[in-house]
């Protein structure tokens, strides 16, 4: 699974989730961050796990 931090428009920050299966599965969810210390990590964070 790979997982991404990234800002919507409103300033919140996402979590998406990408699932690799067969059927390319995909979830999505939010959580609503500090706008100020969240605007100073703005920037996309990959990170691996197995697949």
């Amino acid at each position: 699974s790979k997982f991404y931090l990234f800002l919507n428009t409103n300033g919140n920050l996402i979590l998406v989730n990408i699932i690799r299966k067969t059927n390319k599965q995909i979830q999505i969810g939010g959580l609503t961050g500090n706008s100020k210390a969240v605007s100073e990590r703005s920037q996309v964070f990959p990170s691996s796990t197995g697949v």
